[in-house]
């Protein structure tokens, strides 16, 4: 087999595979099976896909060309699912280590797996590869600076500085305010209930898109969500709280309205009738979420 360059990885296709892993093999072999496909939306194979090729070119480097240890990337399409069905493959990231070989292997025996775990997939793939090569240098590679946003940040942030420093009787006393705390109060309470935490612990995929590429917004379960519509969800209930908040605090309080009557009316009816759609549209998107929810007012659900 040719000498593998600096970060190139051996693409494995419906017509190379069989000489490749069937064996014999004289070189170990490092596979990733992935699905980078936006079709099949498999949003760890996206991110993961970029580290094991930076991966395998860090250790090119490091070898100079002179290792026996071969990185290949087999990639879900319509000409490798005969692959994916012989290796009875249900799901994707996989990362195999198949060990060298002096006689014909089936490719579905002889290797070795590993887990994805929570973590850092580049820093748990090196760590995983150095159990297996001890005498070999695997790293994960740095990202390179870029000094044009490490400059504009500074700028910004000492521009903000003095900004803050001119007005800092103004500053703290607004920071003080009740109102301010109101406000950062309920953006926590929306960033809770709307699944920013979800998302931050399943690292989830922003948005799905079906074969015809028409996107979805939301997929149906409690178990699994798309950052999206946490998104709407939080925009929804943030309309609400301004909503709630006009009717309770602003609208009794202002001036024109009380001596008005049938303005105040008016407006209140107003504010009622968008709360009413409001929550119409949020409990449209519940029955997204779960087709049995048995509860409903106005349907908008033609909206997602």
């Amino acid at each position: 087999m040719a000498k593998q360059k600096s970060g190139d990885v051996l693409r494995i296709t419906h017509t190379n595979y069989e000489s490749i892993m069937n064996g014999p093999r004289d070189y170990d072999l490092v596979l990733l099976i992935t699905a980078t496909d936006p079709r099949v939306g498999c949003h760890l194979c996206t991110e993961y896909n970029p580290s094991f090729i930076a991966i395998a070119g860090e250790h090119a480097k490091a070898s100079q060309g002179k290792s026996n240890v071969f990185f290949a990337l087999l990639d879900f399409n319509e000409k490798s699912r005969p692959i994916f069905q012989q290796m009875q493959l249900q799901n994707v990231p996989k990362l195999y280590y198949y060990p060298k070989t002096a006689k014909p292997t089936p490719l579905t025996a002889g290797f070795e797996q590993m887990p994805f775990m929570e973590g850092s997939h580049a820093e748990n793939t090196v760590n995983w590869l150095l159990s297996k090569f001890p005498d070999h240098k695997f790293s994960v590679p740095l990202p390179p600076t870029d000094y044009a946003s490490a400059a504009l940040t500074v700028t910004f942030g000492a521009v903000c500085a003095y900004v803050v420093y001119l007005n800092l009787a103004k500053v703290v006393r607004n920071f003080l305010g009740k109102n301010v705390w109101a406000l950062a109060s309920t953006l926590t309470v929306l960033m809770f209930v709307s699944g920013y935490m979800f998302n931050s612990i399943r690292d989830t995929q922003y948005m799905r898109y079906d074969a015809d590429k028409n996107p979805i917004y939301f997929v149906s379960g409690h178990q699994m969500q798309l950052g999206v519509e946490t998104q709407i969800v939080s925009f929804i209930y943030g309309i609400l709280s301004i909503f709630f908040v006009g009717l309770v605090q602003k609208l009794p309080r202002s001036e024109k309205l009380l001596k008005n009557r049938k303005a105040e009316f008016a407006a209140t009816a107003a504010v009622c009738v968008a709360i009413f759609f409001a929550y119409s549209l949020l409990i449209s998107v519940f029955h997204k979420k779960n087709l049995g929810y048995p509860y409903s007012l106005a349907n908008l659900g033609v909206f997602f």
